[in-house]
């Protein structure tokens, strides 16, 4: 990179070729005086182009550009050049690109047609009026021409073919298409002439486009599509988006391969599907956002190929598919409309179908309902009701579904059921049903029974008799305040009860659960544990009572051999429960935020195998052992929160002890002999006010991370003497000083004589002053409410000035008399303005931070500043006008997040030659289209949280673009296209959009891109047909609505790792990526057993591995 190039004197190109050392390199013009005749400014592009293969120019300001047929670069772009209004090009054979940007060129370059090796010439944002073939030759081989964004009119033809594969007409001003154009163009492929004014396609004499697989007429006012005179054999996709058609078009005949065809957003009202019969190759049909109130077919029709339509958005009440055969129909979206019911025998039509009725209103009969629910589940093995609206909910013996559920259902009051032999999981969340269903002890395989959030009172386990195969039954969040015990035996092995009204259990009803083995009681309102008679809970492992209201846990009558989790927390206990030889296996016992106030290690003797002990939030002043204790298994023991203010472990042998946290206490030492004790224990000791002459014997300890103290005991206060030290930070804790006039200069300045870094952590003046006597680099001022002025006498030695949380409203004005500032901290502030005027000496800062302040206005200034990294997140700027940049030399990198900002703009042209980052995310940016500034350095771009529909154009104009984020934002759609001119693009994250499919209109080959992020989106398709990206190694689609792997992802990105959690795949798409599964190619949530997949459907890719699909 050249900065001033003076190209009117002797030996300039010597200089240049001495700075780029050697050839094959990309040189970029920054600033060149050259003589104003044309044959200077053509000898001076021959001349440098011998040392770059790609010559750009930036900010052109002649009117004529000459190319002379000695220029030997491969690429020439020409970007920023209003006054150009031509380009005259001599015979050459070097060039292969030509790429003419925002620019007053009327015409198409003289000469064009002898540049013999030309591949893509593009010609956008200029001011064409017209396009002539005969601007080409029949000897190029031309792949792109791009004439976008100009003023084009009127199409001449040529009596010669023309070889273009890729033409770009969109955003003109054409109003009429004639078709016969095209009859000299042959090899055309993709033709785009979206976003014109067209109102008619004709065709003056019959053509056939025999090679045209891509016709994209969107965004246009065409009122119909007739194609008479025309064939178009190879098109595959006709998008025809945002017009004003009302009908499907006639003669689909004519396009015999076509797969997709995109009618959105036009006026059609009615539908029949008869006028698609002859398009035998069609996959998708899109009719979204239209005014469609009638969709069926007048005759039959049959279509194999057909597996998508999509409804969303339109005035349907009903569709009707009667006389059509569509084997192949996977999709009907119908989100939006105005349906009442679901369609009758839709699912018995077409039994592979998903149909997405979001947004409806909803209603049916319960008859229906039973109807509907019956049909359902001879179609699948897992059926889910979500917003359910019904009263009652019938599961008939008819039904063959192995798992059921109905999610939020707040009308559900009742569940029918007869004897059933298929229901293996039957889940109710959040409805209003009082009581469990009599029927369910005529579901012999049940297995899983969820109940939770609803109105239960009672729970009488005389429901669950003849289940044998019961395993786990969830009642948890409901009104429970009665158990109802049965004499018969019941074989749950995890039952929960979690959040509800029980006041006393008596352990006696679980007496006849004879496999008990997890039982839930936690924040019932219980104060009491019973039984009347000796109880044996034999397998029972888990018990968990926490937030209750017990004060005693003393279940005298009842043993449990086998338990080994006890959960007490959040209770009123002031002791630690006794007799705990009742629980040999106990392996953990919590007590947290109890009513403990004193702890006798002794009481734990008798639970031999006890691993870990909490008693976080409680009470406790003292921890001690009334008798020797060894205990060989104790690994955990926390004491966290509580009001230690003494430990006394003597006699206490733990030689498995791995942690002891005794945390926020009122500890001043470490305990006596811990080390020793248990070697291998590490001592969590934050939050207590240690001593120093205490501490400094631990040091290996603390050095080890054995012993974690607070950072300010270990680090400033104890180890070292900081004052001692030359180099050591000292921070003023609490410092009493005279009102005087002068003495806080003079504290400051004698305080700083100890120490290069002074910090107050909390500063109670209205004023600061830095004498210029200060010897410290930095000062930092944490928090300081009452703070209005700085004041700064002239200072060589201060490098670092953070002021943090105060009422200061503007930047202090000595701050040009720090010579040496590096790096200035302001945020969380009460500054309104930002002006650059207050650093006008300040040659060596490199950082500012004025984020959280209210900075509205940013002031320029008239002489040059420097600042490398500019943070100005979080105030209210609204507009940003980049020209206030220019005069910052060295800026490297601008944070301007979390403001209001709706529009980027540049008051004149401006260009930042070292910008690298440009950080943009959460403001209420629409677009991103800095017309008059150019960053011709910036890598990273991050838009993410803005209200963006498409992604920034002109990408050509930052050539060094590696990142560029657009989360969360509106994009509804993406065109892998627009990428083209990114070339050094290597990480595209667009997570949290809408898009809804993923296509590329024109093929494209991306050498850098390695990583697409599209998680959290809407997508239902993405196409990878024309991408060519050599060095993808990440696809990430996770939480989005596909149902299949995109075709050929990993013929084309063989390196490629393509992460697919989060989407309801098909079990018949994943059986195919068996490899790429074992391989972790492609990246899905795997599980051990049939019973986590939601719909039990799954594919086996290996011994206990299985990844859950739907059919």
């Amino acid at each position: 990179m050249i900065a001033q190039l003076n190209a009117t004197e002797n030996g300039w190109a010597t200089n240049v070729a001495s700075v780029i050392h050697g050839t094959g390199l990309t040189l970029v013009i920054e600033n060149v005086k050259l003589s104003a005749s044309p044959v200077a400014i053509a000898s001076f592009v021959q001349t440098a182009a011998s040392f770059a293969t790609w010559l750009q120019f930036n900010q052109y300001h002649e009117s004529v550009l000459h190319v002379s047929g000695a220029t030997t670069s491969k690429i020439l772009s020409v970007f920023n050049a209003p006054l150009l209004e031509q380009v005259i090009m001599q015979p050459n054979e070097h060039i292969r690109e030509l790429y003419i940007y925002k620019t007053g060129v009327a015409y198409l370059p003289r000469g064009l047609r002898h540049i013999r090796n030309l591949e893509n010439v593009q010609v956008c944002s200029s001011s064409l009026t017209q396009f002539t073939l005969a601007s080409l030759s029949p000897s190029q081989r031309i792949g792109i021409v791009d004439l976008s964004e100009n003023m084009i009119n009127a199409l001449v033809g040529a009596a010669h073919t023309v070889y273009i594969e890729m033409l770009e007409m969109s955003e003109n001003q054409l109003s009429v298409l004639d078709m016969a154009f095209f009859r000299q163009i042959p090899n055309l492929t993709h033709l785009n002439v979206e976003g014109n004014r067209l109102t008619r396609i004709e065709c003056s004499q019959p053509v056939t486009f025999t090679a045209l697989t891509q016709l994209l007429l969107a965004e246009n006012q065409l009122q119909s599509f007739q194609t008479s005179g025309m064939q178009f054999p190879a098109l595959l996709n006709l998008v025809l988006a945002n017009n004003n058609l009302t009908q499907i078009p006639r003669n689909l005949g004519r396009y015999p391969a076509l797969e997709r065809l995109d009618l959105n957003r036009n006026k059609i009202a009615l539908v029949d599907l008869s006028s698609i019969r002859q398009a035998r190759n069609l996959t998708i049909l899109s009719l979204q956002a239209n005014r469609i109130k009638s969709f069926g077919t007048s005759t039959p029709v049959s279509h194999n190929n057909l597996w998508a339509i999509l409804l969303n958005r339109n005035e349907l009440e009903q569709v009707d598919f009667v006389g059509c055969n569509f084997p192949k129909l996977s999709t009907l979206s119908l989100q939006g409309n105005k349906f009442a019911m679901i369609p009758p025998n839709i699912f018995s039509q077409f039994p592979a179908i998903r149909v997405n009725m979001e947004g409806n209103a909803l209603r049916s009969s319960p008859r229906a309902v039973a109807s509907f629910v019956q049909v359902l589940s001879g179609l699948t093995k897992s059926l889910s009701l979500s917003l359910y609206r019904e009263r009652v909910l019938f599961i008939s013996h008819k039904n063959e579904a192995e798992r059921i559920e109905v999610r939020d259902a707040p009308e559900l009051q009742e569940l029918q059921v007869q004897p059933n032999d298929h229901i293996r999981t039957l889940h109710i969340y959040n409805a209003s049903l009082i009581h469990l269903p009599q029927g369910l002890k005529d579901f012999p395989k049940l297995e899983d029974l969820y109940v939770s959030n609803n109105h239960l009172t009672q729970l009488a386990l005389a429901s669950f008799s003849s289940i044998q195969k019961l395993s786990r039954v969830d009642v948890s969040v409901n009104r429970i305040s009665l158990l109802l015990a049965t004499n018969q035996t019941i074989s749950i092995k995890s039952l929960h009860m979690d959040k509800n009204r029980l006041t006393v259990v008596n352990m006696e009803f679980f007496a006849h659960i004879v496999n008990l083995n997890n039982l839930y009681l936690g924040e019932n309102q219980i104060i009491r544990i019973d039984n009347t008679k000796p109880l044996k809970m034999s397998t029972l492992g888990t018990l968990s009572l926490g937030s209750n209201h017990l004060s005693s846990f003393q279940p005298l009558l009842t043993e449990f051999p086998a338990l080994r989790s006890l959960f007490l927390h959040d209770n009123k206990l002031a002791t630690i429960p006794r007799n705990l030889g009742k629980y040999p296996l106990l392996e953990i016992l919590d007590l947290r935020a109890n009513r403990l106030t004193r702890v006798d290690l002794a009481s734990i003797r008798q639970a031999s195998k006890l691993r870990q002990l909490h008693l976080n939030k409680n009470n406790i002043a003292l921890v001690s052992a009334s008798t020797p204790l060894k205990h060989e298994t104790l690994r955990i023991v926390e004491m966290e929160g509580n009001k230690l203010g003494r430990i006394d472990l003597t006699g206490c042998d733990f030689p498995k002890l791995e942690q002891l946290n005794l945390g926020s206490n009122k500890l001043t030492s470490v305990p006596p002999n811990i080390f020793q004790q248990s070697p291998s224990v590490s001592l969590l000791m934050w939050g207590n006010a240690m001593r120093c002459d205490d501490l400094v014997k631990y040091q290996q300890q603390l050095a080890d991370y054995k012993l974690i103290v607070d950072p300010f005991w270990q680090d400033k206060r104890c180890l070292r003497n900081a004052v001692e030290q030359k180099s050591s930070t000292v921070i003023i804790e609490k410092a009493t000083i005279s009102a005087a006039q002068g003495a806080m200069e003079s504290f400051v300045q004698v305080v700083a004589r100890f120490t290069v870094h002074l910090e107050f952590e909390k500063y109670y003046e209205r004023l600061f002053y830095i004498p210029e006597a200060n010897v410290a680099e930095t000062i930092i001022i944490s928090y300081a409410p009452e703070l209005e002025e700085l004041k700064i006498q002239p200072n060589g030695q201060l490098r670092e000035l953070s002021v943090y949380n105060t009422v200061l409203n503007r930047l202090p004005q000595g701050l040009r008399s720090l010579p040496h500032l590096v790096s200035l901290n302001a945020p969380a502030n009460q500054l309104t303005q930002f002006t650059l005027a207050s650093f006008s000496s300040t040659q060596k800062l490199a950082y500012v931070n004025v984020s959280a302040n209210k900075i509205s206005l940013l002031l320029g200034a008239n002489h040059t500043v420097s600042i490398r990294s500019l943070w100005i997140n979080q105030n209210r700027l609204t507009t940003l006008d980049v020209s206030f940049f220019e005069q910052i030399v060295g800026l490297s990198s601008i944070y301007v997040e979390e403001n209001w900002i709706t529009r980027i703009e540049s008051t004149k042209p401006v260009k930042l030659p070292v910008l690298e980052k440009l950080y943009l995310s959460n403001n209420e940016l629409s677009s991103f289209q800095p017309h008059a500034a150019e960053f011709p350095a910036l890598t990273v771009l991050n838009l993410d949280g803005n209200k963006l529909t498409v992604v920034p154009r002109n990408l050509v104009n930052y050539p060094w673009l590696r990142t560029l984020e657009l989360r969360s934002n509106q994009l509804t759609r993406l065109d892998l296209s627009s990428l083209r001119q990114a070339r050094n693009l290597s990480y595209l994250s667009l997570e949290g959009n809408k898009i809804a499919s993923v296509t590329a209109t024109t093929p494209l080959k991306l050498d850098a891109l390695s990583q697409i992020l599209l998680d959290e989106n809407e997508l239902t398709q993405v196409s990878v047909a024309g991408c060519n990206f050599p060095n993808l190694r990440g696809f990430s689609l996770r939480w989005n609505r596909l149902n299949s792997v995109p075709q050929n992802v990993f013929q084309q990105f063989p390196e490629v790792a393509l992460y697919m959690w989060g989407n309801t795949l098909r079990c018949d798409d994943l059986a195919k990526y068996r490899t790429e599964l074992l391989a972790y190619k492609l990246v899905i949530d795997s599980v051990e057993s049939r019973t986590q997949c939601p719909e039990q459907t799954f594919v086996e890719i290996a011994e206990k591995t299985l990844v859950c699909c739907s059919n």
